[in-house]
């Protein structure tokens, strides 16, 4: 029993120290656990500033160890300056599951980090508001060696395992001090909220979600799927309104402004890290990407040159590991360029594409790469080469479509003043299947409205690689107007253009090839003054058909049309007006040529000397089948002649067929034309080729052609004039290099002259007067029939074409002129086929009217033309009054007198006036019903107006010979006018049997006015 009482006691005494101790060690423990926040707050007070530098500040730390959350508040590091802060967050919260790590997982169930705050500064392209913060850690202790770098291959035995991350409110801003102007960045309520992520193999996949607004741009992420072992994702990014002007400052030097522009990103990515090319296993995005408000502008300009509303691109797949990159469209819309070439022809935006001379200039006074080592120096040992990189591949593209809608404008301030704009409008290309590398053809499409309207389209492939487009190209009324400045001469060309072609263009070994078949036409053509007042040159439609052209072997055309060309060709004393609108504009007087220096000596030829290289005349193929002008006239009027010369040319016909550069082959040449209305001309024969040595073989025929009409050129001539005579004539001139060999068979008939003037030209050159020698040379029958040949050298510079003409006309004592006249526009009676005398339709005036209409006056012009070529006719008029003219001037009459009537009464209205008038006036008369009959009445009663009509029928004369004398130049003493007398007409020549005129058929309508009749009187009358 005592033995058992020793050993309990014993026992007890031992229980008792130790519970003293654990006693002890509890009292310890729960010490320690309460005064741990405060143990770590000093440390971490203490630790911070010494590794940083810098001050830090925590208000509180709270650690539980029993539930593994650590939570700091309130926690704030400075910058260098301790009044400002560089990093703060009111409150980080840490929760680690207990005892996680004893199976080799951490396993953290929430990190939260609310309202942190950072402020970062870029001082310098290298030195940041932290650069003294990474300094100071990377510098090792003294005495301890640099830690080795991690192995990238080790494997850890720890896994990470973060339940849920949460960042609330966060904001950073960036100062980018680097740049000029500083760049201001705010990254502003940034969120981000994760869960599942871990770093276990085959554990749970995560998420994520982040949101923020970069200055005014919402910025979203979110992510799916998220393994870290191997790392994957599938996420999402977006980014809209996107201010571009705000990266300005990192873009590098361009030559143009960005004045503005917003982006927008929302693409889908999907990555995994493996071993494939960039170390990716999976890389996949696809998303849209926008760019809207795009403008550009010069450096010193306000105005854009460039605006784009909007671009968008549709990103079908970017595969990062095949680095191919499907774009699903490209959409380029509003586009609007404007371009400025200015008085000293530079194109604005050709300057922009110009380096800076400067930079040309360092690169002159550079000095070479060889003279920068010492001569001396013993070359390096040889290292061994390191084996070349793998080249990655090239990405290959695919764009399934492209649109282009776009406007451009180009104003040229170089070509005149105010300065030229043309504007290209509805400008719509579209790409389909473009390919880079190019492996196939890019279908392309385009359609425009040149300047000035009109519609250009063009549809085709092209291949880039080697170069080889396949286009049909169609042009439609096309204006010329707008390009009005760009000739150098004062005429206007207007018409419009329209034209099909199918065309192909390839570049293979360096070598161009082009090929264009098609159709090309013209309408409208006109060539106007530079005033556009006058039209003297003008076309119904030009077309050239059959196009074959191949560089650089050929250009052949099939048949070229005119039809319907009209010349209005007017000489005066400066020249005729056809060749003043293409002389060329002056351009400013010639520069001062500089003292030339003494001639040297001609350096003797030497057998070296390079030959000058065939130019496209002499190396391709120029063939021309034919060549057609279909129902041409040719007005000409010669103002210096004493009266003024005029004649016309119509249904002029002129065909060239097979006209090329082949020297061996002559092309053809016919002409037909009608001069003066009823002369006809025929012209065949052949001509050279183009370039090949002058040959020309030539049959002209003329048939009856009236002489008179020349007058003003054979007064001047001859001193005579021409009363009577017409012209057949057949000449055959071969012209072959510069000889001349002429044949002139002249036949004329009824041929009349008398002199003109005191010096006899004739006489003087042929020894007789001409009205001796047609009197001599007459046959029978009044003709004359002579052949006249003519021969010379065309270069030799005694040769005188008008010297050779007497010269022949003096052997063979023959002139030649012209038949007796017919007037243009009138009617001939005759007896025995010779001219006896015209008539001339009437001017047939409105009803009480003596203006001159538009029909008025293309008759006047007729009548004065007739004038011209008819120089010793003469002509009287007489006007016509009708009923309609009584009628209309009663009208006149009663309406003036009863609108002062109704003055003087103050009545307001017509009707009241009227019935008035009746009381008042017509006393005797009982008033109608109907205002119109009341009228009619007092019409009826109105009194025949003597006087003003004969004032009318005077106005109409004075009207009718001013137009001609003042107008058209017609003298005084050929126009007469009878006295208008009371109220009987002039009787006018009676018109001859047939049909009667437009003018005639006019005067014939009781509802036509009066007329100013022609009577024509020859110089004997």
């Amino acid at each position: 029993m005592a033995p058992a009482l020793v050993t309990l006691r014993a026992m007890s005494g031992r229980l008792k120290r130790w519970l003293i101790v654990l006693a002890a060690l509890l009292v310890v423990g729960i010490a320690f656990v309460w005064s741990l926040p405060e143990i770590v707050k000093w440390q971490a007070l203490k630790q911070i500033p010494a590794i940083t530098g810098r001050a830090a500040a925590i208000e509180d730390i709270d650690i539980n160890l029993f539930t593994g959350r650590v939570a700091i508040k309130k926690f704030r590091l400075a910058e260098p300056d301790p009044a400002q802060a560089f990093v703060e967050f009111e409150r980080l919260d840490v929760r680690v599951v207990p005892w996680s790590g004893v199976f080799g997982n951490v396993r953290v169930s929430e990190l939260r980090l609310t309202a942190p705050t950072v402020n970062l500064v870029r001082l310098t392209p290298t030195e940041f508001n932290f650069s003294d913060i990474l300094r100071k850690l990377a510098t090792a202790k003294e005495g301890q060696p640099a830690p080795p770098p991690p192995d990238p291959k080790a494997k850890s035995r720890w896994t990470v395992a973060l339940d849920h991350f949460a960042l609330i409110r966060a904001n950073i801003t960036v100062t980018d001090r680097a740049v000029k102007p500083t760049g201001d960045w705010k990254v502003r309520d940034l969120t981000i909220e994760a869960g599942n992520l871990t770093t276990r193999p085959s554990g749970p996949v995560g998420t994520l979600a982040v949101r923020a607004a970069l200055n005014d741009s919402p910025v979203e992420f979110s992510a799916r799927d998220i393994d870290l072992t191997p790392t994957s994702f599938a996420g999402k990014f977006s980014i809209q309104n996107f201010g571009l002007i705000q990266v300005v400052p990192y873009l590098p030097p361009m030559p143009a402004v960005l004045d503005s522009g917003v982006a927008g990103v929302d693409i889908a990515v999907k990555l995994e890290l493996g071993k494939g090319p960039s170390g990716l296993a999976v890389g996949l995005v696809t998303g849209d990407l926008a760019l809207t408000s795009l403008a550009l502008s010069q450096p010193g300009k306000t105005t854009p040159f460039l605006t784009v509303p909007r671009i968008a691109v549709g990103l079908k797949e970017v595969n990062l590991v095949s680095r191919e990159v499907a774009i699903a469209s490209v959409d380029i819309e509003g586009v609007d360029l404007k371009a400025v070439r200015d008085k000293q022809e530079r194109i604005d935006l050709l300057e922009l594409t110009r380096k800076p001379e400067d930079a040309a200039a360092a690169k002159l006074a550079a000095p070479p790469a060889k003279a920068t080592a010492p001569a001396a120096a013993k070359p390096a040992p040889a290292k061994p080469e390191a084996p070349p990189a793998k080249a990655e591949p090239e990405f290959k593209v695919t764009v399934e479509k492209v649109t282009l809608k776009a406007a451009a404008t180009f104003t040229d301030e170089s070509v005149s003043t105010p300065p030229t704009v043309l504007k290209v409008s509805n400008l719509a290309v579209q790409l389909d299947d473009v390919t880079w590398p190019n492996v196939r053809p890019i279908n392309l499409t385009v359609g425009l409205n040149p300047p000035g309207g009109g519609k250009i389209g063009a549809k085709g492939a092209v291949k880039i690689e080697p170069l080889d487009l396949t286009l049909t190209l169609n042009t439609r009324d096309a204006p010329l107007e707008p390009y009005r400045s760009y000739f150098p001469f004062p005429a206007i060309f207007g018409g419009r253009f329209s034209s099909d072609s199918q065309n192909r263009v390839r570049i293979t070994n360096g070598k161009l090839t082009a090929l264009s078949r098609g159709n090309s036409w013209a309408t409208d053509l006109t060539v106007k003054t530079a005033d556009g007042q006058a039209t003297p040159l003008r076309m119904e439609r030009l077309e050239i058909n059959g196009i074959d052209f191949g560089w650089p072997t050929h250009a052949r055309v099939a048949k070229v049309r005119l039809k319907a060309p009209v010349a209005e060709l007017d000489r005066g004393p400066d020249g005729i007006n056809v060749q003043k609108l293409f002389t060329p504009n002056p351009v400013g007087s010639p520069p001062a040529a500089p003292p030339k220096a003494p001639a040297a000596a001609p350096a003797a030829p030497s057998s070296g000397a390079p030959a000058k290289s065939p130019g496209p005349l002499e190396t391709m193929e120029l063939h021309f089948k034919e060549i057609a002008l279909e129902d041409g006239y040719v007005r000409f009027l010669d103002r210096t002649t004493t009266p003024p010369f005029s004649e016309d040319i119509s249904k002029l016909a002129v065909t060239v067929r097979d006209l090329s550069n082949k020297k061996s082959q002559r092309a053809n040449l016919s002409m037909q034309a009608l001069i003066g209305g009823d002369s006809a001309l025929d012209v065949r024969g052949e001509l050279s080729a183009i370039g090949a040595p002058t040959y020309v073989d030539m049959v002209a025929d003329l048939k009856k052609l009236a002489l008179p009409t020349a007058n003003p050129y054979v007064e001047g001539a001859t001193g005579w004039v021409i009363r009577r005579g017409e012209l057949t004539t057949k000449l055959e001139y071969r012209i072959e290099e510069d000889k001349l060999d002429a044949k002139n068979d002249i036949l004329v008939g009824n041929l009349r002259v008398s002199p003109a003037k005191e010096a006899d030209e004739v006489k003087k050159r042929i020894g007789l007067p001409l009205g001796l020698i047609v009197a001599l040379i007459k046959d029978g029958d009044g003709n004359i029939h002579v052949k006249v040949p003519i021969s010379g050298t065309l270069s030799d510079k005694k040769f005188d074409f008008g010297d050779a003409i007497w010269t022949a006309v003096r052997n063979v004592i023959v002139n030649v002129l012209k038949a007796p006249f017919r007037a243009i526009g009138g009617l001939f009676t005759s007896g025995d086929d010779k001219i006896e005398e015209i008539k001339v339709d009437p001017l047939v005036f409105a009803a009480g009217s003596s203006v001159l209409g538009p029909e008025l006056e293309r008759q006047a012009v007729r009548v004065a033309d007739f004038m011209r070529r008819s120089p010793y006719v003469s002509l009287t008029l007489s006007s016509v009054t009708s009923p309609a003219d009584v009628e209309t001037l009663k009208e006149r009459a009663l309406a003036a007198r009863l609108q002062k009537f109704q003055q003087e009464q103050g009545i307001p209205d017509q009707a009241t006036a009227l019935r008035r008038y009746y009381q008042v006036i017509v006393k005797d008369a009982q008033l109608p019903m109907s205002i119109e009959d009341q009228l009619l009445l007092l019409r009826r009663r109105e009194p025949e107006p003597t006087g003003p009509l004969a004032e009318l029928r005077q106005r109409r004369l004075d009207v009718a010979r001013e137009r001609l004398t003042k107008v058209e130049g017609i003298p005084e003493a050929r126009v007469q006018a009878e006295a208008a007398g009371g109220g009987a007409a002039t009787t006018a020549t009676p018109a001859p049997a047939g049909a009667p005129s437009a003018a005639a058929a006019g005067a014939a309508s009781p509802s036509a006015g009066g007329r100013v009749e022609f009577g024509i009187t020859g110089e004997s009358d």
